[in-house]
């Protein structure tokens, strides 16, 4: 797993600093060809995209990775883009999710909060 977290304004800090070409939510629309799908914040440098899903519910299973590979699925990335998939929560996690390896990083929304506010 990755030691990924979303810190200091321009860049994500990890392994090594990756500047940013976009970061918002993102949605897709249904359309005849295919399901629609909502993220709630995607991340794209210059060869990744960051799907990044924000759950925030007392126990967090398994469902959360059905949810999240739905819109892996459905996500119009272009083919050069690795689509890496992040989970940011609150509450409990489940051990399954955290042993699955699913998702490329896992952030407790405390250490996000105390990253951004410097605590």
């Amino acid at each position: 797993m990755s030691s990924l977290v979303a810190c200091r304004g321009r860049h994500w800090v990890g392994k090594s600093r990756l500047f940013k070409e976009s970061a918002a939510p993102y949605r897709h629309a249904r359309t005849s060809r295919g399901g629609g799908c909502q993220v709630d914040l995607l991340i794209q440098t210059a060869r990744t995209a960051y799907v990044v899903e924000v759950k925030r519910q007392g126990r967090i299973g398994t469902e959360v990775e059905r949810q999240v590979e739905t819109i892996l699925r459905r996500l119009h990335a272009r083919k050069e883009l690795a689509v890496r998939p992040v989970l940011v929560y609150l509450g409990e996690l489940d051990g399954e999710v955290e042993g699955d390896g699913f998702f490329d990083a896992l952030i407790p929304a405390e250490s996000l909060l105390r990253c951004v506010s410097g605590l």
